[in-house]
């Protein structure tokens, strides 16, 4: 019988919201349980919820390259917005997809009318269904490795 070896996959999440950023990870982090998923990837998730603290660290456990999905809130606070910390962990990962998340459908609009690289940057509304559809990117994330 041949032996698959497993495959890291990172996940960031970049929330201020504590509780939002909770949600986001424990419904991730179900997908483990996923016979497709166990045992072929293994999904490092990583909780950001200041986003400066990540982003300084020499090493913040980000590879420059490798599988990678961030999920990152648009209002970060500390005056500091979402597309500018996805500038900045593009140039740390030419491999990362990047999800930009805002309760402001206008934020998303504006987004989306700006051209942004459709190949790195996905953008959604957050509503109750955000963690759902997030652990649904993921995972079809996955499958197209």
């Amino acid at each position: 019988m041949k032996m698959q070896l497993s495959r890291d996959v990172n996940v960031l999440i970049i929330e201020d919201d504590h509780y939002y950023n909770d949600l986001l990870a424990k419904r991730i982090r179900s997908l483990k349980n996923k016979p497709d998923i166990n045992g072929r990837y293994r999904l490092k998730i990583q909780q950001i919820f200041e986003p400066e603290q990540f982003l300084d660290k020499k090493d913040n456990g980000m590879e420059q390259s490798g599988r990678t999905i961030a999920f990152v809130d648009f209002y970060l606070g500390s005056g500091r917005n979402g597309l500018q910390v996805s500038g900045k962990l593009a140039d740390m990962n030419e491999d990362i997809k990047i999800v930009l998340m805002s309760h402001s459908e206008e934020v998303i609009r504006e987004l989306e009318q700006s051209g942004s690289d459709a190949n790195l940057y996905t953008n959604l509304v957050k509503h109750e269904y955000t963690p759902e559809i997030c652990s649904i990117i993921v995972e079809n994330y996955i499958n197209n490795l």
